[in-house]
């Protein structure tokens, strides 16, 4: 009897369905491994990004550094040193 052939984009996309579009690729995985269906992450990302899920990706920071506050951060380096400047931050730290 012949092996019979599994369309994996469509296990893959009825998967992230059930579990959610916020699944981490490595649970679909995990989910179609139960199944005997052998995916990778590449193939999982791919499908989410066409369903137009979340592939995860680098999440920026809330509070970003201006301009200005980099250039007096230079400036208290430039006065004080590099090692005095961060003694002198991580002590501010500790007070705040």
């Amino acid at each position: 009897m012949a092996k019979q052939r599994v369309n994996k984009a469509a296990q893959i996309r009825k998967t992230i369905e059930q579990l959610g579009a916020g699944a981490r690729p490595r649970e679909v995985i995990a989910a179609l491994a139960a199944k005997r269906i052998k995916v990778t992450p590449s193939q999982v990302s791919n499908e989410k990004a066409a369903l137009g899920g979340s592939t995860g990706g680098r999440k920026r920071a809330k509070d970003e550094i201006s301009m200005d506050t980099l250039i007096e951060v230079k400036k208290l380096v430039d006065r004080f040193g590099l090692e005095n400047a961060q003694t002198a931050m991580d002590a501010l730290s500790r007070l705040l």
